[in-house]
Order: C-alpha cells, then structure tokens, then sequence
C-alpha cells in the first residue's frame, strides 16, 4: 500500500507501489492552480459501480485533463466526452494504468493519441480495473530511473554514536515505540549516546507498548552484538537478537530474543512468540546489582542454535534453542525509562 518501498536502505533498492501511479495521474498532468470542473465530473454512465471521472483546467483555461477509474468496473465501456467553454480541441494524449497487473510495465503507459472531432466530441474504450488520464498537456510519464539490487547488510557493524548531531537519530537504527535519540553521555563519559527519551507511557491509539528499536538485516543468522547500557533510574534495558517477522508495532507481537538486564541485577533471556505474543523464559539469574548511573556491558551471541548471553564481560549463561534462526539486533526498555546505549557492535557473519 506504500506509495514507495525500501526495505533495504544501505543497499539503496526501492520500488514504486501501484499507489505512486494512482496519484501520479492526477499529478503528473496537474498543477497548482488547476480548478476542477463540476460539470465534467460524476460516474460513469451515471452508475459508481462503472467507476468515476473528474476534470480539471489549467490556469490558462485552455489545457485539460480528466481523471478516470474504472476500479468496480467488471466489464469494459465507452467513454465519451464533449470538449467546450473553450477547452482545448487539439491532440487528447492517454495514460493508463493497470492497477490489476503486479508488473510494472503495465503502469503509466502511454497510449495512442485521440484528435476529437470537428465538434469536439471524442471516445475512449476503458477496461476495468484501471486509472486513465486523458489530458492535453505534455510532459508527464514515468522516469527511466532503475533500481540498484537488494544486496544483505554487511558485518561487522559498528556505531560509537559520536558521528551524530544532539537530537538526530541514529542512522540505521529505527524507532518502533518510545524515542532513541542521540543525546550527551551521562556518569561521566564523554561524546554521545543513544537514549531513549520517553519518560513516560504515551497516550496510544490502539494498544500500549514499551519502547524499542531495530537495526539491521533480518537475514543475519550467526553473530555477536553487544553494546554499552547506562539505566538512569530504576528499570529495565533490553538487547535484542534475532528480530524477525513483526505482526504490529509492539515487542509482543515480534519474533525475537531479548537479554533483560535490571537495575537490581536480575536479567532473563526471553523469546517471544510473534502470533501469540508469549514471552517464554529461557534462563535468567542474578548478578551484582547494576544500579542507576553507571555504565555496564551486556551481548548476545548466536551460533546455530546456541545462544550465549554476556553481562559485564561474564557468560551468565549458554543456552540451545533453534526457534528463531534469522534477523535483527535491537534496543528495548521498560516503560518510562530513559536509558542510555552506547558502543554498538555486531561481528560475525550475515549468514
């Protein structure tokens, strides 16, 4: 349903959805200014379940250019319009697209050209499931620009967080919920970190969520990542592996595993379940309390279906579960804290 796609944005592939070309009729042979005329709008033959058009003129009160779609339409018709009130009666230039086909060629096409006849009169055959734009203006159509290929995102990565203004985001790093902004390093640390800013729950649309945020390729398999965690106050910071298929925008709803560390030193190892939302606990344990303020190490590694989770330099526990193969690292927190992450690193491989 985008207008545009880009999954991938280090490797600069993209696609254009159908969405894109619906609007471009309009916009493509429009421009500000344009009024539309009410008496060259409406359904066709008088029915919406044929489809709909609407005119609009140029500021010169000369150049047209009628919009037509033919969505619920289930069988071809004709269209006939009637050039007046001084409109242009030159060359009607036809674009259409295919909104039924998933091939690209098929959208914005140029068609053959239609010279209405001495009194202005002329006819169009449309097809079901399609956007025409008949117009007599010039200029419009798709560009020649390709694509680069998808390619996966390569290791290592790494981000120390200094590069970036105060306030900016991280590049590659994408808010799901809360806010991870780059901020001053607190406890004493110079440059920048990552900190996620939202002191309190938001007022949600739909359904409440803790904060966190993805970086990288889901089809990263194998690898380590671990990072630096500052809590400013009492809570919880979250690593996550892992990420993979997401359902809705919450950390239920996402296939992933998580390193929970808290303040008090307890930490856990979970796997979530993105169809049911169940958190299953994997191991956990305690060690010296973490506290707020003060700068700690935590990592996660994968290899096939060995999981090792790391606190301060330590292996607190190594685990086997093959559940989740593939995807994202991730930082999360418990609601409200504004925790801050520092020294971003992935090693391994992308396969």
């Amino acid at each position: 349903m985008g207008l545009a796609a880009a999954p991938q944005p280090w490797s600069g592939s993209y696609s254009i959805g159908k969405n894109a070309w619906a609007m471009a009729h309009t916009t493509q042979f429009t421009a500000p200014g344009w009024h539309y005329i009410d008496s060259a709008g409406g359904y066709l033959g008088g029915n919406r379940a044929n489809g709909s058009y609407v005119t609009l003129k140029s500021t010169n009160n000369t150049d047209y250019s009628t919009v037509i779609e033919t969505m619920d339409a289930k069988a071809s018709q004709t269209f006939t319009a009637a050039v007046t009130g001084g409109l242009s009666t030159g060359a009607v230039h036809v674009w259409a697209t295919n909104l039924n086909s998933d091939n690209p060629s098929s959208y914005m096409v140029r068609g053959a050209d239609i010279t209405p006849a001495a009194n202005g009169t002329f006819s169009l055959i449309l097809q079901p499931g399609y956007v025409y734009t008949l117009t007599t203006t010039t200029g419009g159509g798709k560009g020649t620009a390709t694509s680069p290929a998808q390619h996966a995102m390569g290791l290592p990565y790494a981000d120390n967080f200094d590069g970036y203004a105060v306030g900016k985001f991280a590049k590659d790093l994408m808010d799901q919920q809360g806010a991870f902004e780059i901020a001053a390093c607190d406890a004493g640390r110079p440059g920048r970190c990552v900190r996620q800013m939202t002191a309190q729950a938001p007022i949600n649309w739909a359904f409440q969520s803790t904060p966190y945020a993805l970086l990288g390729d889901t089809t990263w398999r194998n690898y380590t990542v671990s990072t630096d965690v500052l809590l400013e106050k009492a809570g919880q910071a979250e690593l996550i592996g892992r990420a993979n298929t997401q359902k809705r925008f919450t950390p239920a709803d996402i296939d992933a595993y998580y390193l929970r560390v808290s303040d008090t030193g307890a930490w856990s190892l979970l796997r979530n379940n993105a169809n049911d939302g169940n958190k299953v606990t994997l191991a956990s344990g305690t060690v010296s309390a973490l506290g707020t303020n003060r700068w700690h190490s935590i990592g996660l590694s994968f290899s096939g279906s060995t999981i090792k989770a790391v606190i301060d330099g330590t292996a607190v526990r190594t685990i086997t579960d093959g559940t989740l193969a593939a995807g994202q690292v991730g930082y999360g927190t418990s609601q409200g804290e504004t925790a801050q992450f520092d020294n971003l690193s992935i090693t391994g491989s992308s396969s």
